[in-house]
């Protein structure tokens, strides 16, 4: 699991690295329109990314979010619709090929799509690469916080709602993380390890409340 995940990692610092290719053109300004969007990838796999309000050419801070174990992106959007009608965002959805996501059970195969995911946004939309990061609820916010430790210079922020554990990986870069409704000890050996966490307990249950929503997304964004 280790390499595949330093692959994503490659692949995306050569993307951040040339961001000018996603300004400025028709297709990016038709391409990125506010609305819902449905992108294919290779080997039949889609994604949905979804984008806010805002101008076409200006530059926007993206999301990519994880759905829940046996989840879809349609959930991995709702748990963040506190983030729909703000300005500026892009929040990109891709989809497990099975029940949960594969670099979670050591296998690449959902990374690819990651990939694939990635790079079509930064192709289609302009994209601040300095406010790139990646979230999740429940099994997808214990992906998010794999993914997101391990590929720590990319994704400057992490988001996990509710999550269960964290996996041991590679530690790199010092993202900042939001935790809503996890375990006490997720918390706790984040802030060991010198990570600037935000913990905010939901006294609902498990699920994710529009308020908590909202607040998590405006976290991201500040």
């Amino acid at each position: 699991m280790m390499w595949r995940q330093g692959v994503l990692a490659a692949a995306l610092v050569a993307l951040l690295a040339v961001p000018a290719r996603s300004t400025g053109s028709t297709a990016s300004t038709t391409a990125c329109a506010p609305g819902v969007h449905r992108l294919t990838l290779g080997g039949g796999r889609t994604a949905t990314m979804r984008v806010t309000p805002g101008d076409a050419s200006e530059r926007r801070a993206l999301l990519l979010v994880l759905h829940d174990s046996r989840g879809t992106p349609a959930d991995a959007l709702r748990d963040f619709r506190g983030g729909w009608s703000t300005r500026g965002l892009i929040l990109l959805a891709p989809d497990a090929r099975g029940s949960s996501w594969s670099f979670e059970r050591g296998r690449g195969d959902d990374l690819r799509a990651v990939d694939q995911a990635l790079t079509q946004a930064f192709a289609l939309c302009p994209v601040d690469e300095s406010r790139v990061g990646i979230a999740g609820f429940s099994d997808g916010a214990t992906a998010a916080l794999s993914l997101g430790i391990t590929n720590g210079r990319l994704f400057r922020a992490i988001v996990a709602l509710s999550p269960g554990r964290i996996d041991p990986q590679r530690r790199v870069g010092k993202p900042r993380i939001y935790v809503a409704d996890g375990m006490r000890d997720v918390v706790s050996q984040l802030r060991s390890e010198g990570y600037e966490v935000t913990f905010r307990g939901i006294a609902s249950g498990h699920g994710i409340p529009s308020s908590v929503s909202r607040a998590a997304v405006s976290w991201f964004l500040r």
